[in-house]
């Protein structure tokens, strides 16, 4: 509440390639809140890496990244044509620092990223590869999955549209509560009904002077 008014707060929460992410520079400050102190040493061999060492009083883990393995798992691109992310020079420094900070904290301590699964410049470049399903019936054909080819910025801009289409829905109506007095009243035709069959109960009973001719004739029938 600010002033009287209802403050309303929407908060985007990065979804990449099917997984919750935080931010490579979130949880850094993860990490530091929790206590652990960040060490890189950047390395030459093998295209180039990253060793990282995160350490909280006894606990220590150091663990290391390398170009070459980032390629061998896809993340950077065909090798003639490497993402820009993964270009020389500071990208590759910062995809390498994240990276290994992926690997310690998923293998040692996974508290430190919460509800979120991965880093999300390590998120971004999982490879989604095409499936096939085995064929379950003689002579079916194999359905192709669908590959997810949207880039990360595309994938970010469907999400908040997603959220703001929500925000605009307009609410559902609930329908208004008969009354009570509208439920309990009897239909007009029941009514009709009711006051038909009194008159033809009534109209069918023999009056009193009726009554005294009829015993005087059964009187005179069993003489």
């Amino acid at each position: 509440m600010i002033l009287g008014s209802a403050c309303c707060i929407t908060i985007l929460v990065p979804f990449i390639n099917g997984v919750i992410g935080t931010w490579g520079k979130a949880t850094v400050n993860r990490l530091r809140e929790h206590g652990w102190r960040i060490k890189y040493e950047m390395l030459n061999e093998r295209g180039g890496g990253c060793r990282a060492t995160v350490t909280k009083g006894d606990e220590s883990y150091t663990d290391t990244l390398y170009f070459e393995q980032a390629q061998k798992s896809g993340w950077t691109g065909p090798e003639n044509n490497v993402k820009f992310s993964w270009a020389p020079g500071a990208n590759r420094e910062l995809k390498l620092r994240y990276g290994v900070l992926s690997k310690i904290i998923k293998t040692y301590i996974p508290e430190v990223l919460g509800n979120a699964v991965d880093i999300v410049e390590v998120a971004e470049d999982y490879v989604i590869e095409e499936t096939t399903p085995a064929q379950t019936t003689a002579g079916a054909r194999p359905r192709t999955e669908e590959v997810i080819t949207t880039t990360p910025d595309e994938r970010r801009k469907g999400l908040s549209d997603f959220i703001e289409s929500e925000k605009n829905k307009p609410k559902p109506t609930i329908p208004a509560k008969k009354d009570a007095k509208h439920v309990q009243k009897e239909p007009e035709s029941a009514q009709t009904t009711s006051k038909t069959n009194q008159s033809v109960q009534s109209s069918s009973k023999p009056t009193a002077e009726e009554g005294e001719v009829i015993e005087a004739t059964a009187a005179t029938k069993g003489k």
